[in-house]
Formats: structure tokens, sequence, C-alpha cells
């Protein structure tokens, strides 16, 4: 999958940073709103969307379906990291030292800040593809995109956390992997939910459990015939003095009107498209089948992440996820079939990785890092790749230089706050 068509798991991700409580993408990114010859993998995480919507994006490890071509994923933007128990953080200005230490660190660890009552969370990312500094004639299109982000939450008194996201992005540079360029994208709407189950005696690990739905408002999930995402996951957290660690499980089921993703065949030569039953190669004679790509009928999601707080409001965060989707099954092989195709169910494996470094300025939670989300092996697979630094051809911008910002506005009985 080519950078563009899978940016939004980038701007999902983003969401993690400022502790949006976000419910794949990825991918997914795969929520990438495309349309024209794009055809994106099924949907990540991104996922814009929730961490875990990341699982909409997968990479892909082989070509699982005949004719498949391996794609490349985007790179995960911001300290991707499930939602861990939130801190309580007061909204009053004789806020003390501490709570506004607890306040930056659960949004550097991707949490949203704890307390009852109604927040909205906007959120600004920019990034650059590594690509953009490679002076070669036969490199990709140099890579810089934008993603903005709005994340209405509410905290019921027992701590259940109900939020919604959506967002738009648009890449300033000419996307290499579609016919328009520089259009403005809506994402994929998410409701998700969020409650801190409590603490392990004795262990002082905390656990939560959450839940998501991903609706298809982007280009890219409707190509894919989206109905529907659901997800749960879990989480697990501790704090050792200024380190704070954490893992998050999640498996996300999507639900679609078609396997395959389709197209409109005034955008693609219908001899091309792929042929059903009674070689019925279009649907209702205004979109076919893309051949060589399944969706993902369903991933699963492993992140463990850190935040370490350096100075005051100064913190640096890693994260580092896999994601394993599985498509829906294709045709059996035959004698026409491709040498290298395999049948049955499609297996897209890819981690991502995130190193950032942090601070809460009075009203704005900024972050600075480098994301990184590529295939296990490199493109000759014969060798693992590096995790936090594409050194296999930077032309492909699996690594991105992001900086993002977000502020929190709190709304209760008392009034409008700005945390």
């Amino acid at each position: 999958m080519n950078r563009r068509s899978t940016t939004i798991l980038s701007f999902l991700l983003t969401f993690a940073v400022a502790g949006l409580g976000l419910a794949a993408s990825a991918a997914a990114q795969e929520a990438d709103p495309e349309e024209g010859l794009l055809i994106p993998e099924e949907g990540e995480p991104t996922e814009a969307w929730d961490p875990y919507s990341v699982e909409a994006e997968e990479e892909e490890g082989e070509g699982d379906e005949e004719g498949e071509p391996e794609e490349e994923p985007a790179a995960p933007v911001g300290p991707l990291a499930a939602e861990a128990d939130a801190p309580a953080a007061t909204s009053t200005d004789g806020k003390s030292e501490k709570d506004k230490k607890a306040a930056a660190a659960a949004l550097a660890t991707g949490q949203g800040l704890g307390g009852g009552g109604f927040q909205i969370s906007p959120s600004m990312t920019t990034e650059v593809g590594q690509g953009t500094f490679v002076s070669n004639e036969y490199a990709a299109n140099p890579y810089w995109a934008w993603n903005l982000g709005i994340s209405p939450t509410y905290t019921f008194e027992n701590g259940l956390r109900v939020s919604a996201n959506v967002g738009l992005f648009q890449e300033l540079t000419n996307s290499d992997g579609d016919t328009s360029n520089q259009r403005v994208l809506l994402s994929d709407v998410s409701l998700n939910t969020f409650y801190s189950v409590g603490r392990i005696p004795g262990i002082d690990v905390g656990v939560n459990v959450s839940g998501g739905l991903r609706f298809p408002t982007s280009l890219a999930s409707q190509a894919q015939t989206l109905i529907t995402s659901g997800r749960v996951g879990v989480g697990l957290n501790r704090g050792f003095g200024p380190v704070f660690v954490g893992y998050s499980g999640a498996f996300t089921k999507n639900f679609h009107r078609y396997e395959s993703p389709v197209v409109d065949i005034e955008d693609q030569d219908s001899s091309l498209c792929l042929a059903r039953s009674s070689d019925n190669r279009t649907i209702d004679g205004t979109s076919c089948f893309v051949p060589g790509v399944a969706n993902t009928n369903f991933s699963v999601s492993n992140t463990v992440f850190a935040n370490v707080t350096i100075w005051e409001s100064l913190s640096a965060g890693f994260a580092y996820g896999i994601i394993n989707g599985f498509t829906y099954a294709s045709f059996p092989k035959d004698e026409f079939s491709s040498p290298y195709a395999t049948e049955g169910v499609g297996q897209r494996d890819f981690f991502f990785t995130n190193l950032s470094v942090n601070y809460s300025f009075p009203h704005v939670f900024a972050s600075i890092g480098i994301a990184n989300s590529a295939n296990f092996l490199d493109s000759e697979n014969d060798s693992l790749r590096f995790p936090f630094w594409n050194f296999d051809g930077a032309a492909n911008n699996l690594s991105t230089i992001y900086l993002s910002l977000t502020g929190v506005v709190s709304i209760d009985g008392s009034g409008v706050t700005f945390l």
C-alpha cells in the first residue's frame, strides 16, 4: 500500500499522543479515504483512529492473493499507547505540581485525563517522510502531510469513558499513489469506550478494558465496502517512580459487503476487473471487484509502551506494536494462478514503533518524534528490519518525523477550562 493510502493510520494514532482515548486502524489504517485508482488495504488502526484501528491497515508480509502486490504501510504518528488508568487531574488554577505532572504523563502515554465531565481534545500533527531528504531520480515523491483531529469525551462518575473521533488529512506534496493530489480527506468516525477495572493487589498493576466501533465515512473504507468494524481490548499498566509502562492487546472484527474492494468502472478498465460467477465483472454495471486484493476479516494487535518523566513537564515516550491481520479466504489455486500465490486465508503482519519527546506547555501538549512502520523482513525477505528507522530504501517513506500539538478543553458545571 502506498504512503498516501495509509496515512490516515498515522492520523488515528495521533490521537493516542494526546490521550484522546481512541478506540485502526490503522490503517489502516485502513481508514484512509482515497478514491480513483487507489485501493487501500482493509482496515487500523489507525488507527485515524484509535490505536487499535491500526489493525485496519496491516502490512502484508507475503502476497497471499493471486498476483497480490506487497504494500507499504504508513508509519504511525505519535506515541501509540493503549489507554491506562489515568491519574485524576483537577482543572482549577490551584492545581498542584503533582497533578500537573500526572496529567502530562497521562497524555504522553496515550491516556485520557481522569475525572468526570465533558472534554474536547483538538489535535494538529504535521509529518515529513524520510524520502523527502533523498535526492535520487528513482526516489518516490517527497512526503509532507498534516492531520487535524477532534475528539469529544465524556467521563461518567463511575469512571466509564465514552469518546468519538474524527479528523481530516491532507498531503501537501504530490502523491504517488492515486489520481488526485492535495485533497483534504475525511477519516472514518469511531465511537469508543474505556473503563478502568482497578489494580491487582500485591503487584499494583492497573487493568482496563475498552471497546469501539468504526464507521466507513472515509473513501478508502467505502471502497473496501466496510459496513462497520468492532474492537475489544484489554490493557495493563504500572508506574515505577518516573517510569510508566504498559501493555495493550486488542481484537478487531471487520464487516464488509464484499470480501474484495471495489472501484468505479470509470476509474479502471473493466477488462481488468476480477470476474465472479457467470463471468460477471461488474456490480450493478457501475463498479467492479479489484483483482489481487482481499479485505481484512479480523486482526489482532499487541503493543508495549513506556513513558519516562525527565524533568517536570518534559518526558520521553516509546512504543512497539505488532499487528497480525487475516483476510477472507481466497479462491483455490488453479492452472492460471501465479506460482507465488497462496490459497486460503491470507495473513498480513507488520510492526510499528514510535520514539518521542514530549512537553506539557500551559494549555498545549507538544510531541516531536520518529515513527516507523513496515513488515518484519526487508525487501529481499532475508533479514529483519531495524525497528526504529527504515534503512532499507529511504524513498518509500516508511519512517516519518512528526510534530503534534494537542489541547484539552474541560466543560463542567463551573464553566469551560483549558487544561
